[in-house]
């Protein structure tokens, strides 16, 4: 809720996908374990701690083992399944994005045993247990945008949107 107040303007009840960029990337780093701490009221309420410069170059470091930006793709895949036909997103859409995001991290916390930060195609197969090799090699083709040969978790995110996969 922070995130969508530090970067949407007082009054204003929704935004397009690109701002939504800025706020998810927001939310992801005050997830971070590093923005957590930095974030913590102990730590603003001393004199001259200025969180971001402090712990900017940390962030992602203890979740992520690379820090990358949220993708365009993950927010106009939120915002079509959140959204329907609108292009834009209010508060209460952003809401259930978090909801559905925050259960999206769980699982993939859950199946990155390797704590890397992404899901290689061992803890790929793993997750799709009961689905054919040949199927995890097209959602690496389809889902795996910087050729890595894992899935971060923008990447998953989108599997999970766009296939309504449970597990």
């Amino acid at each position: 809720m922070n995130a969508w107040a530090s970067h949407v303007p007082l009054g204003m009840n929704s935004i397009h996908p690109q701002k939504l960029l800025t706020v998810l990337d927001s939310v992801k780093r005050s997830l971070e374990p590093v923005g957590a701490w930095a974030l913590h009221p102990t730590m603003s309420a001393l004199q001259g701690f200025d969180s971001h410069k402090a712990v900017n170059p940390l962030y992602y470091n203890s979740m992520f083992e690379v820090q990358r930006p949220s993708l365009l793709r993950t927010a106009d895949i939120l915002v079509v399944m959140f959204c329907g036909g609108s292009t834009t997103v209010n508060f209460e859409q952003f809401r259930m994005m978090m909801e559905f995001l925050k259960e999206q991290k769980s699982k993939f916390v859950a199946f990155d045993f390797g704590r890397s930060g992404s899901i290689d195609m061992n803890e790929l197969a793993t997750f799709f247990a009961e689905r054919p090799r040949y199927t995890l090699i097209e959602v690496m083709r389809c889902y795996d945008q910087d050729c890595s040969g894992s899935l971060e978790f923008d990447e998953f995110v989108q599997i999970m949107a766009e296939t309504n996969f449970s597990c």
